[in-house]
């Protein structure tokens, strides 16, 4: 298992959500088929697909099936390469509900509840039994 961070501007203008989350799983998709390509060189070629955890469904939809929104077209060229990677069966895309996404503790105001449940895994890596990230 691999773990990359990098943190940029967006190259390109979104404006919407769903367009932005695009542009990030686009951008992700590339740095973990470079990943891919890199351990496979170092003599360690991934067993399957590497997962890409989205909580955006309009961008999950997007990805899967586009259809040729008005609100993307600017998007298309640059980053279209989603969209080719999970037919290539180099990434697959699962969703994981906004209950699960650890970074919302750090972007949003949330309950008390969620905000402990998030800090009790984040800090004391205690995974929620009703996670679905278990498995």
């Amino acid at each position: 298992m691999g773990f990359s961070w990098r943190s940029s501007k967006q190259p390109i203008l979104a404006d919407s959500t769903s367009a932005a989350e695009f542009i990030a799983a686009a951008e992700t998709s590339k740095q973990a088929v470079w990943l891919r390509r890199l351990f496979s060189d170092l003599g360690y070629p991934p067993d399957g697909p590497t997962t890409l955890h989205e909580d955006n469904e309009a961008c999950e939809k997007l990805i899967k099936n586009y259809c040729g929104h008005d609100r993307i077209k600017h998007l298309d060229i640059r980053v279209s390469v989603i969209r080719e990677f999970p037919k290539l069966n180099l990434i697959t895309i699962r969703h994981v509900p906004s209950r699960d996404q650890l970074a919302d503790m750090f972007t949003k105001v949330l309950p008390a509840v969620q905000h402990a449940r998030l800090r009790d895994w984040a800090v004391l890596g205690r995974l929620p039994p009703d996670c679905t990230l278990h498995g």
